[in-house]
């Protein structure tokens, strides 16, 4: 994470300290590993089996799976995500304190997940020992205890029912579940973790390279879901061509989000309620391959925008044609902008940072609170259900690369203009 992320991240983080949605949804935890595992060995058989998936990477500030518990009713499907939390001292008590969203989910959406070729899986048992006190068996794993209340009298009474036969592990990142689940797949990460500095640079590099060969206007697609990061690689592209050329050949920046059809529209064409607002009918790409055509003839662009309050699309100001344009959004890799579409990239963010991300805007865009989704709850079984299976199915376009031969000759042309203008 850059030092920009990083800023971003505490300035949210700080704004929502006070909320009582998160403040209500926060654990308080302990993590405990027997000294003679045989001690808690009587559990096992009457544990109840759990799979789960993590959507995550190790190391994001954002913990994702989804879980099924074979309960003897029946199988029992949920979403999770924790924050990393912060480790206190409460009583004399080592706790880990981390705002942690669960949310029912489909069978189907479970079914979806645990398909993904790149998500581990882990299977566990668990048992409860008593209310607030499971012990959990974790293949090859020795036993672990987890304890979890925010009432310290509770805490203490449930940690006298175990005491002498544990060690506190609280904080230790080698017993955490996801943790441990990318330890036993082994999987190479899918998403790189490139700071969003470095993406953004290295593909307004590839933007000049691309006009500098003789093409007028370079049109590239950033895809990402909502808390990936596409707003601030687009201005940071914006700023550093904008910055090198000049204002004329700052790019135009415009979302999918912009081209949705609106309320109004899509109740009439599929009924009402509609809250399918992920979905790639949901939004006109095909207007907006038509908008980007007409800006490649020199015909100026009526910018708009989608209202999160009346849930209707909103005309703005006109726009002049520019050389180089980012579309960003969900559907910025559509085939419908195939024929007007130069490049396309995927935003180097993982879903987990992006769930935990847009949760947590929630509480400063207020806006988006007055939309379909009024609470965090709501929302983040949306994006389970919708948005992150709508990204994960999409068939993005083939990374585009010059030749041998083309790539000098752009990066050449790009240095004497460079030379030239600094003159």
């Amino acid at each position: 994470m850059t030092l920009v992320e990083k800023e971003l991240a505490k300035k949210n983080f700080e704004q929502t300290q006070d909320d009582p949605e998160l403040v209500e949804n926060h654990e308080i935890e302990k993590t405990l590993v027997p000294i003679n595992p045989a001690d808690f060995e009587a559990y096992r058989s009457g544990a109840t089996p759990i799979e789960q998936v993590s959507l995550d990477e190790y190391g994001e500030d954002f913990q994702l799976r989804v879980r099924c518990e074979y309960t003897p009713d029946g199988p029992v499907y949920t979403a999770a995500i924790k924050d990393k939390g912060v480790i206190r001292e409460i009583e004399g008590q080592t706790v880990l304190d981390r705002l942690e969203l669960e949310v029912p989910i489909s069978e189907s959406a479970y079914t979806f997940y645990s398909s993904q070729p790149h998500f581990p899986k882990l299977r566990q048992l668990r048992a409860q020992i008593a209310p607030g006190l499971t012990v959990d068996f974790v293949g090859g794993e020795d036993p672990q205890i987890e304890l979890e209340t925010s009432n310290n009298i509770e805490r203490a009474a449930l940690m006298s029912l175990v005491e002498g036969k544990v060690i506190d592990r609280t904080g230790d990142h080698t017993l955490n579940k996801n943790y441990i689940a990318h330890k036993h797949a082994n999987f190479e990460r899918r998403y790189n973790g490139e700071p969003l500095e470095v993406f953004a640079k290295k593909t307004a590099h590839e933007m000049i390279a691309q006009y500098v060969t003789g093409k007028n206007q370079v049109v590239v697609g950033l895809s990402g879901m909502s808390g990936s990061g596409k707003t601030t690689a687009s201005q940071a592209m914006s700023d550093y061509i904008g910055k090198l050329f000049g204002e004329k050949f700052r790019p135009i920046v415009i979302s999918t989000d912009d081209y949705h059809f609106g309320k109004t529209y899509l109740e009439k064409e599929y009924g009402a309620p509609y809250s399918d607002w992920d979905h790639h009918r949901t939004y006109n790409i095909a207007e907006m391959a038509a908008d980007l055509a007409r800006l490649a003839e020199g015909i100026p662009l009526i910018k708009r925008h989608f209202d999160f309050s009346s849930q209707e699309p909103v005309f703005d100001e006109e726009v002049p044609p520019s050389p180089f344009v980012i579309v960003e959004g969900l559907f910025a890799g559509s085939p419908d902008l195939a024929d007007v579409r130069t490049l396309h990239r995927i935003l180097p963010t993982g879903p987990a940072t992006c769930v935990g991300r847009d949760l947590v805007r929630m509480g400063i865009e207020k806006s988006r609170a007055e939309g379909p989704f009024p609470t965090r709850k709501k929302r983040f079984a949306y994006l389970m259900e919708q948005v992150i299976p709508a990204f994960l199915s999409q068939e993005y376009p083939e990374k585009e690369r010059f030749s041998e031969s083309i790539r000098p000759m752009a990066e050449r042309a790009f240095m004497l203009e460079l030379l030239r203008s600094q003159q």
